[in-house]
């Protein structure tokens, strides 16, 4: 009584991997670090982690707009 059966356990994991995974791709493709991932498994923390990402400048942005100015 109390504790966490290991259902519980396998569904929390899957859960994790399909939002996690294609949280990193994303995160690779506009230059993060896929650390970040991390952060936003966290409840509070994940809202504040997409708010920074979507109004801070892209590093690969930066760097296509570098390459396209030429």
């Amino acid at each position: 009584m109390g504790g966490f059966s290991i259902v519980h356990w396998i569904v929390l994991l899957i859960a994790t991997e399909i939002y996690g995974i294609p949280l990193a791709r994303i995160l690779f493709r506009i230059g993060y670090s896929r650390g970040v991932v991390i952060l936003a498994l966290v409840p509070i923390v994940n809202v504040v982690t997409w708010f920074i990402i979507l109004f801070a400048k892209w590093p690969i942005a930066d760097a296509a707009a570098y390459r396209y100015s030429r």
